[in-house]
């Protein structure tokens, strides 16, 4: 097999190598991502299983009853309105947060599965790449050994024919 080929074949194997370690470091760096995006929604999640319960508490009581926030280290007495409006803004603040992350983890799980494919396919072509020089190998083997025995065999005919001549 001729040296441009195998030089051919080393270059485009080892960009192909290279691409596939790019693509695995993306691959990597999209699902850290990924789990990192996953902490402040859960986070989110926790609150807002807290405060819908405090609104079910609050939603529980009549106008009578007297309601107290926590400010610092003193409790203050809240109007039950204000209360529960207060409740319910922290509740639909946060279930933006954690619609805006749903929507984040969602474009970056899609980068993820490109990513995926993308490696997937860098390494089919890096086997074809592979299988095509082995094959291409075998042919160039298999041609320099056919011309080595038909050199011996037209030597041995040629040795025959100084023996019938002589």
């Amino acid at each position: 097999m001729d040296p441009t080929t195998t030089n051919d074949f080393q270059q485009t194997f080892m960009q192909g190598q290279q691409a596939l370690q790019y693509e695995a470091k993306i691959h990597q760096d999209l699902d850290k991502q990924v789990q990192a995006l996953s902490l402040p929604k859960q986070k989110y999640l926790t609150q807002i299983s807290e405060n819908t319960s405090v609104l079910e508490e609050l939603n529980r009581i009549n106008e009578n009853n007297k309601v107290f926030k926590q400010v610092g280290p003193s409790l203050v007495q809240q109007d039950l309105s204000v209360a529960k409006d207060t409740v319910k803004q922290r509740l639909e603040f946060m279930q933006g947060k954690v619609q805006e992350l749903d929507e984040t983890i969602k474009t970056k799980l899609e980068q993820l599965q490109a990513s995926k494919e993308k490696f997937m396919n860098i390494q089919t072509m890096l086997r074809k790449t592979k299988e095509e020089y082995q094959n291409r190998a075998q042919m160039a083997q298999a041609q320099q050994q056919a011309q080595q025995q038909a050199q011996i065999q037209q030597a041995q005919a040629q040795q025959q024919k100084s023996k019938q001549d002589s």
